[in-house]
């Protein structure tokens, strides 16, 4: 079963994703296999700047030890190429300027194997390719051109499975199809053509669940249904056609995360063109792959997503035409799969703290806010409005930033609007309203910062935020006394470096 821990790396999703969810396939489905990448920046006590920022590929490039961290940030000099912060130096060095002929590489998609971690990124030559890196410039190389020349293979969806790496990619003959590399270039092809020609079936959720890898794919016959393979030639097969003939499984991609394990099973959410996208698992057979519940009757879909785990529950948010969107639970039994409170709508942010699951939701006289709950109606309730400005009906949340819970030392932070300043700053609950409070030193000329989701490393917590000096920065919240200190100025001045897409290789 996923531990809660698990929770706050997967649980970062908008309403605005939410509302798009009727929309097509997502390109997003990367689960980080070490580490984890998020949308936010790294650690150490380097507040003066530390190293120089140009990061030239004559820097030292002896291996780090231990931990680091990657990301992608534009210095004003090189566009946005890739960057870390490696713990063991205290400094903050641009890794390689991958495209130093033209504009950004835009290093994204993380992945660890074996030594290295893998990512896409993009060159003029090249195009939108495999890449990977052990930390050093002389170590981060193009790992396979495999669209050839300035075309894009487009890799994304790394996921590791017995000692290979797998991932969709294109090579411009065929479309999308399933990728895999045991680590060097020779060893890297495509595993299955589900699809003949330039359509491919866009596989996609890569997930493994008792010994065999699941996706989603499109073989241009069954529609978009459930896969899996044990690795072999012969062992890849459609697992279950849920929507009989060309019907799609899965007709509403965005779902959020597709498939997650708990308590021994497979849940995911699927259409079987009878009941609408509704909540599915499997035990790993075709027989033992059922509707679990029909949340949302009459053809109706109730879209589940947002997956979390508490009080030994798997918790989600689905929609009924009688509720609207709320929070429900279920321990693997129809009869066990109930509504959690009412009053709220549009949960999301999921995460766990001590026996209590927390989240973000909007209400009556209320905008969005934290919320948290014991697992009972009784037991859910608002945590605090933090923005009492207009009554008390506005915003704390602003979806746009992306925003969840990070948790570090019993406590979780979070990012918040209180109304007074307009902007996002950094707020932290022990699970009380009277303990759920702002932090840090982030206000300079009275122009308190836009921080950005906070991400533990190391043990200290690490922001993106804005002081008013400098654009959007890396900064570090430190110590006991919880001040707010910046690593490093890497686009001098009013300028962003805007550091995004970090992944914490360990």
């Amino acid at each position: 079963m996923n531990s809660p821990s698990t929770l706050t790396r997967f649980a970062i999703i908008t309403i605005a994703g939410i509302m798009l969810s009727a929309c097509g396939d997502s390109s997003s489905d990367n689960k980080p296999l070490t580490g984890g990448e998020t949308d936010t920046p790294p650690t150490a006590d380097i507040s003066d700047g530390g190293s120089d920022s140009s990061g030239s590929d004559d820097t030292d490039n002896t291996p780090p030890s231990g931990s680091f961290l990657l990301f992608s940030a534009d210095d004003g000099v090189h566009g946005t190429e890739l960057w870390k912060y490696d713990d063991t130096k205290s400094e903050t060095v641009m890794v390689k300027d991958i495209n130093p002929a033209g504009g950004d590489s835009n290093p994204a998609l993380f992945a660890r194997y074996g030594s290295f971690v893998y990512f896409s990124a993009t060159t003029d030559e090249h195009g939108t390719e495999l890449w990977r890196t052990d930390g050093t410039a002389a170590g981060t190389t193009l790992f396979k051109d495999i669209f050839p020349g300035a075309d894009n293979s487009h890799p994304s969806g790394f996921t590791e499975f017995n000692g290979l790496l797998y991932f969709k990619a294109t090579n411009g003959t065929n479309g999308l199809e399933l990728w895999r590399t045991d680590g060097t270039p020779e060893g890297t092809e495509m595993y299955s053509d589900l699809r003949p020609g330039r359509s491919g079936s866009n596989p996609g959720y890569l997930t493994v669940f008792n010994n065999h890898l699941y996706f989603w794919a499109d073989d241009g016959v069954s529609g978009k249904e459930i896969w899996r393979t044990d690795g072999s030639e012969a062992g890849l097969h459609l697992f279950k056609d849920i929507n009989p003939g060309s019907g799609h499984g899965l007709n509403n991609p965005q779902v959020g995360i597709s498939m997650v394990e708990y308590d021994g099973a497979l849940y995911f959410a699927a259409d079987d063109g009878v009941s609408g996208l509704e909540l599915w698992r499997t035990d790993g057979t075709e027989e033992g792959t059922t509707l679990l519940k029909d949340i949302n009757p009459d053809r109706l879909p109730s879209s589940p997503f947002q997956f979390g785990f508490a009080h030994g529950a798997l918790y989600f948010n689905a929609y009924t035409k009688d509720e609207g969107r709320r929070l429900w639970k279920t321990h693997g039994t129809p009869e066990s799969t109930v509504l959690v409170g009412s009053g709220f709508n549009f949960p999301f942010g999921l995460a766990t703290l001590g026996d209590e699951l927390y989240f973000f939701a909007s209400s009556e006289g209320a905008g969005l806010e934290p919320w948290k709950t014991d697992g009972t109606p009784e037991g859910t309730r608002m945590l605090k409005n933090i923005n009492i400005e207009n009554n008390g009906r506005d915003s704390s949340i602003t979806t746009s930033t992306n925003p969840g819970f990070s948790e570090l030392n019993g406590m979780l932070y979070f990012n918040a609007d209180d109304g007074k300043a307009g902007t996002q700053t950094l707020w932290r609950t022990d699970g009380t309203e009277e303990g759920t409070i702002p932090v840090g030193n982030l206000n300079v000329g009275n122009i308190l910062a836009g921080v950005r989701l906070p991400i533990v490393f190391n043990n200290t917590l690490i922001l993106r935020a804005h002081d008013g000096l400098s654009g959007y920065e890396l900064w570090q919240l430190k110590g006991p006394e919880e001040n707010t200190v910046q690593l490093k100025d890497i686009n001098p001045g009013h300028r962003s470096s805007d550091p995004k897409h970090f992944f914490i290789f360990e």
